[in-house]
């Protein structure tokens, strides 16, 4: 018996390994795809006092990523961003900075992400 590509599948899975073990790629892939993500949302939110635009936050772990909106931050009112934001979001069409994040940015994001974990599994 001939077992003929055996070194380059062995490191294959070493380099498969190590991009899911997390600093070396899928961890950085997630991060810049959430801060792309992250962006969009702030650029497109409306703005009044400012304060539901500079709430929007990223919480990073090992796996995923969140986008939303700080619970403790307040505007020059006193009024919480993550009480209205839901309301403005739920407006829809221009309001709605998350869907429009989704809808719009989203393929160009995941698109980027795809082009990012083939160039990390390489």
């Amino acid at each position: 018996m001939n077992v003929e590509g055996l070194r380059e599948a062995q490191e294959a899975l070493r380099r498969a390994e190590r991009y899911v073990s997390g600093a070396e790629g899928m961890q950085r892939v997630i991060s810049e795809a959430s801060m792309r993500a992250h962006r969009y949302a702030v650029g497109i939110t409306h703005v009044d006092t400012g304060a539901l635009k500079n709430a929007h936050r990223m919480r990073l772990a090992r796996t995923h990523a969140e986008i939303y909106i700080d619970p403790g931050a307040r505007n020059e009112h006193g009024d919480r961003p993550s009480q209205y934001g839901p309301i403005e979001e739920s407006r829809g069409g221009s309001h709605a900075f998350y869907r429009r994040t989704i809808d719009e940015a989203g393929p160009d994001i995941v698109r980027q992400a795809q082009a990012d974990m083939a160039r990390y599994l390489r």
